[in-house]
């Protein structure tokens, strides 16, 4: 961990394998406990975003963003992610830049801490993540579709706040527009497991938010 925040810029490749240790370990739960013990999550918000007209994140950037995404794979890492105050806003600015290998990785942090019980109304509040999952709806990037489909449905998923909430006309639109267009496009022949997921996805969101 201190060789991790300490590590000069310039030495990328030992950089590289530390954090590909950590990101390793943080699937451990007890290691996800060492982790947070150590307050190195901090070291994230630290993190400066690209300027002027560079779009694409750093290779440092990429790094923590695996390493987050490792930890949200449970429970116990989603919330610790919801502890670091500020990480879902500068997560959110993270999702609008790019990465050739990583392109993904914000909104699939976005999409796992959805799920835990705990982490929704802290999710809820923030208006931007809520607004980054809904435009998912209208990406040109497949995959991006299928991500923000299934964080909403995971986010309205047994919470009725939720439901009130992302019955806002804006995000309904976008549900009902994504829904209806999935079924047009997706024929019995193109209806591969992805596809018949993030359907289903869409399926539901519409059922929720037209029940009361």
């Amino acid at each position: 961990l201190k060789l991790a925040s300490q590590m000069p810029l310039e030495n990328t490749a030992v950089q590289q394998m530390v954090f590909m240790f950590l990101s390793n370990l943080a699937l451990s739960h007890d290691c996800k406990g060492v982790i947070q013990k150590s307050n190195f999550l901090q070291n994230f918000l630290s993190l400066t975003l690209p300027k002027g007209g560079n779009k694409h994140l750093s290779n440092l950037t990429i790094l923590w963003l695996k390493l987050l995404l490792n930890i949200s794979f449970g429970e116990d890492g989603q919330q610790m992610i919801l502890r670091l105050d500020g990480c879902l806003d500068l997560l959110t600015e993270m999702s609008k830049y790019k990465h050739k290998s990583s392109p993904s990785i914000p909104l699939l942090i976005f999409h796992n801490i959805c799920f835990s019980p705990a982490n929704k109304p802290k999710i809820l509040a923030n208006e931007k993540v809520i607004s980054v999952l809904a435009a998912c709806l209208e990406s040109e990037n497949q995959n991006a579709q299928r991500i923000g489909a299934a964080a909403l449905w995971a986010l309205i998923h047994n919470y009725q706040k939720a439901k009130t909430t992302l019955k806002n006309p804006s995000i309904k639109r976008r549900v009902d527009e994504a829904y209806s267009l999935a079924k047009k496009t997706f024929s019995n022949s193109e209806e591969t497991p992805l596809n018949a997921y993030y359907l289903k996805c869409l399926e539901n969101l519409v059922q929720l938010l037209n029940s009361s």
